[in-house]
Formats: structure tokens, C-alpha cells, sequence
């Protein structure tokens, strides 16, 4: 998935951008605070370098392969502790900066590639790290210490916005397919559009979402998300097998009462679009029985156009202390009638 962000200009760039002000950084926190050992920054520099290249490293999933982290946490801790070493021993806030800063961005990185657990590790081993080197000089490490609380608010940010990243990204993909399914259903009344592309369009509808979970997020299938295929399944079996009687509110509340324990199976034999006055009428009372269902079997179920009845709807609580209900639309006054 991470390839499709390379392929674009723009996120190359921010990249370069990236690894440009890193070494300036460290230009400027090599000369200032290091010790002048000679050609030390040279191993230092590589492991910085080769570092962000394995987190950056594009891969078809946006989470790294399994074997490619425990390497990022162990280049990254010899790292840190190289840096450790190059610093004298009466350390300032500026002089731990750059190292603070180096996992930090380690850190984060992991945490938007779906990591959830090796950025806190890492995070935990760095501060470790750190601590002790500072119990090894005889320096206090409670104000070291205190350094590491801005990034550990950082890092717990990041949570939310990856969260948020992705909620608005789902969102973008929803709306999108969304002006793409009205703007073929406006060419479909116009004539432009073939029935069979507005069909296709309806199915990419409810469909996309869960075949780009399964094609790029290899994690395990949870029960939940079963469900939701389930659901998801259903509601695509209703668009076709009532593609005339179905709308989004019924759709909808279709979707809720299945999800709260209730079978509805939604049947066409009309095999023509209900006229506008059934349709005004049997939204509502469809939506009503949906939503009381908590259990059960509704059948909602549109009959020819030579019947005298338009659309008949059925709630059968599967249980002796329920009786069934009923609910009748006639053909030409529109007329209901409950049982």
C-alpha cells in the first residue's frame, strides 16, 4: 500500500524534506555537542540513515513485515547508544534533544504504519537506555527523566491522529463512491448510462470498503468484522432481489435491525419500479416494523402489478408469546391495512 504513496510527487518530496532537515540536524548537534572523536559520525550517520530507510521502506501493506521490525528496534537502540557515548558527561537539554528527536520520529512513523506495540517498546528501551546511562556518570535522572514526558504525549497523539487519518480517509472513499453512484444514476435517468454500470456502481458501493480491508490488511479476520461482511453480504443481496423496493432509509434501517438480531429477507416480483404513491407510503411503515424489530423474521415483499395487493410486510417474532404481524399496501389507493 505504501508504493502507491511513492508514486506521487508530492510524498516523495515531503520524504527528501525530511531526511534534508534530519541531517542538517544533526550537522548542527554533531558540531555543537558531540566529542570531535575522529570519523566517528561516519557509523553514527549509517545507522541513522539505514534506520529511516527500513521504517520508510515501501512495502504493498502499510504495516512492515514481521522480520523487518525487530530489526528497526535493534539498529535503533545501537543508535542511541552510539549517540550516548559521542555526548559529554554533563548533558543539556539541547544535547539530548537530537537523540530525543531521533526516536521520537522512529516512534511516530511506526505508529502511522499500523504499528501498536513496537513504538512503545521502542520508546521504553530509548528511555531506559537513556536513564541508565545517566546512573552509570552519577547524574541525576529525574530531570532527564522529565524530557521524555513532551514526547510521551507526542507519541499518544499520534494514536489520534492516525485514527483520524483514517476516519477521515474512509470518509473521502464514502463520499467519493458516493457522487460516483449519483452521478451514474443521474446519466442512468438520462438515458446516458447502461443498467448494468449503475448495478456495478451500486455494488462497489457496499463492496469496496471490505475487499480493501482484505486486499491490504493481512492482520486476521475478528469476529466483528465478520459480521459486518455478513451484513454487508445481506444488504447486496437485498439491492438485487429488491432493487425496486429498497431505498437508503430502508436500506438503513434494514442494516440496524440485523444488527440488533433480526432475519429481513426483502423479495421483488413486481419486476418494475413501485409507483410514487407506494413508494411514499411504504417507506415509512417499512422503516417503523424495522426499527421495533429486535429479533425475528421480517419479509418485506412487492407483488405484480395485476395483484391487489402492492407490497405486503410480515413480522414474525419466531416465538409463541409473539404473534405475527402484518401489514398491507394496496395497489391502487395505496391504502394500508394491519393485521
Amino acid at each position: 500500500m505504501l508504493n502507491q504513496y511513492y508514486s506521487h510527487r508530492l510524498f516523495r518530496t515531503g520524504v527528501g524534506v525530511f531526511f534534508a532537515l534530519g541531517l542538517f540536524s544533526f550537522y548542527i548537534w554533531y558540531s555543537q555537542f558531540a566529542l570531535m572523536s575522529p570519523l566517528a559520525w561516519v557509523p553514527l550517520l549509517a545507522c541513522i540513515i539505514l534506520s529511516f530507510t527500513l521504517v520508510l521502506f515501501p512495502t504493498n501493506t502499510k504495516r512492515l513485515p514481521f522480520f523487518i521490525t525487530p530489526l528497526i528496534l535493534l539498529i535503533a537502540m545501537v543508535t542511541l547508544q552510539m549517540m550516548l557515548l559521542l555526548l559529554p558527561h554533563n548533558l543539556t537539554q539541547l544535547s539530548i534533544l537530537f537523540p530525543l528527536l531521533y526516536s521520537l520520529s522512529m516512534c511516530s512513523i511506526l505508529i502511522l504504519r499500523d504499528h501498536a506495540v513496537s513504538p512503545w517498546v521502542l520508546f521504553a528501551l530509548s528511555m531506559l537506555l537513556v536513564l541508565k546511562w545517566h546512573l552509570d556518570v552519577f547524574i541525576s535522572s529525574l530531570s532527564i527523566a522529565a524530557e521524555f514526558l513532551v514526547p510521551t504525549a507526542i507519541l499518544g497523539g499520534m494514536h489520534v491522529f492516525k485514527h483520524q487519518i483514517q476516519q477521515a480517509s474512509h470518509k473521502a472513499r464514502q463520499s467519493r463512491i458516493l457522487l460516483q453512484h449519483a452521478e451514474f444514476g443521474r446519466e442512468h435517468e438520462e438515458g446516458v448510462s447502461s443498467v448494468a454500470a449503475h448495478r456495478v456502481q451500486e455494488v462497489r458501493s457496499l463492496t469496496e470498503d471490505m475487499l480493501h480491508r482484505i486486499a491490504y490488511n493481512r492482520e486476521p479476520v475478528t469476529s466483528d468484522e465478520i459480521n459486518e461482511f455478513r451484513f454487508t453480504e445481506a444488504q447486496l443481496r437485498d439491492t438485487i432481489r429488491g432493487r425496486h423496493i429498497v431505498n437508503k432509509q430502508i436500506l438503513e434501517a434494514t442494516m440496524a435491525a440485523r444488527r440488533r438480531g433480526a432475519k429481513v429477507d426483502i423479495l421483488d416480483e413486481r419486476g418494475e419500479p413501485l409507483p410514487p404513491h407506494i413508494v411514499e407510503v411504504l417507506t415509512p411503515c417499512a422503516v417503523d416494523l424495522l426499527d421495533d424489530a429486535y429479533g425475528g423474521t421480517i419479509t418485506i415483499r412487492a407483488f405484480p402489478p395485476d395483484d391487489p395487493t402492492a407490497v405486503m410486510l410480515v413480522h414474525d417474532g419466531n416465538s409463541e408469546d409473539d404473534e405475527p404481524s402484518a401489514v398491507e399496501i394496496a395497489q391502487h389507493s395505496g391504502e394500508i391495512e394491519r393485521f
